[in-house]
C-alpha cells in the first residue's frame, strides 16, 4: 500500500539513497541539459519555497533509511535527508518488483525531459537516451526498441533536421583535436 510519509517520520530519515532499479534513469537525467536547471543552480529562484511542490516516490527499508524510485530527476531534489523535509515523500512497498521501479523511475525522467528538455541539446538527448534506457523500458513506455530522431522529434514538437543539425555540432565539438596548453599559448603569439 501506498502511503505519504509524515513529517514526524520524515524528521527520523537519516539515510537516504537511489534504488539500484533506478540509477541509469537517475543519471540519465542528471547528464542532460534542463531548460531552467541554470536558474535553480545560479538561486535565481526562490528553492525553499518550491520544494514544497516536490514529489519523492521512495521505498522505505528501515524507519531511518529510504532509496528513491522517483523524483530525484527534478532540478531541486538533492541527495539528503534535509532535503526531503519540504518535500511530499510517497512510500511505495518494499516488496514493489525491481522492473516495476525501473519502468516507474523512467516514467518520471521521461515526464520531465518532455517537458522541459533544452532544445540544444537534443542530439546529445538522443543518443544518450538509445544508449542508457533499458530496451525493455523504451518498448513498454514509448513502442519502440530503438527512438528514432523522428519519433524523439514528434514527441517534443521539434523537427527531425533540428535534432540532426545538433547532432552534427555535437560531433564536430567532440572531432576537434584536444591542444595542450603549450600549443594553445604558441597558436596566440
Amino acid at each position: 500500500m501506498v502511503q505519504i510519509l509524515s513529517d514526524s517520520k520524515k524528521q527520523r530519515i537519516t539515510t537516504v539513497g537511489i534504488h539500484p532499479s533506478a540509477m541509469p534513469a537517475f543519471e540519465f537525467s542528471k547528464s542532460i541539459d534542463l531548460l531552467f536547471d541554470q536558474s535553480i543552480t545560479h538561486n535565481l529562484v526562490p528553492v525553499p519555497q518550491l520544494k514544497h511542490a516536490l514529489t519523492i516516490h521512495a521505498v522505505q527499508i528501515i524507519a531511518s533509511e529510504v532509496l528513491i524510485i522517483a523524483g530525484l530527476e527534478n532540478a531541486l531534489f538533492k541527495m539528503s535527508s534535509e532535503s526531503l523535509k519540504g518535500a511530499i515523500v510517497i512510500i511505495h512497498p518494499l516488496s514493489m518488483p525491481d522492473d516495476d521501479i525501473e519502468k516507474f523511475a523512467w516514467v518520471h525522467v521521461i515526464n520531465n525531459l518532455l517537458n522541459s528538455a533544452s532544445s540544444q541539446g537534443l542530439g546529445k538527448i538522443h543518443d544518450q537516451l538509445n544508449e542508457t534506457m533499458p530496451k525493455r523500458c523504451m518498448k513498454a513506455l514509448l513502442g519502440v526498441n530503438h527512438l528514432s530522431e523522428s519519433q524523439l522529434a514528434k514527441m517534443i514538437s521539434k523537427t527531425k533536421n533540428c535534432i540532426a543539425k545538433q547532432k552534427s555540432k555535437f560531433k564536430e565539438k567532440t572531432d576537434l583535436p584536444s591542444q595542450s596548453i603549450f600549443e594553445t599559448v604558441i597558436q596566440q603569439e
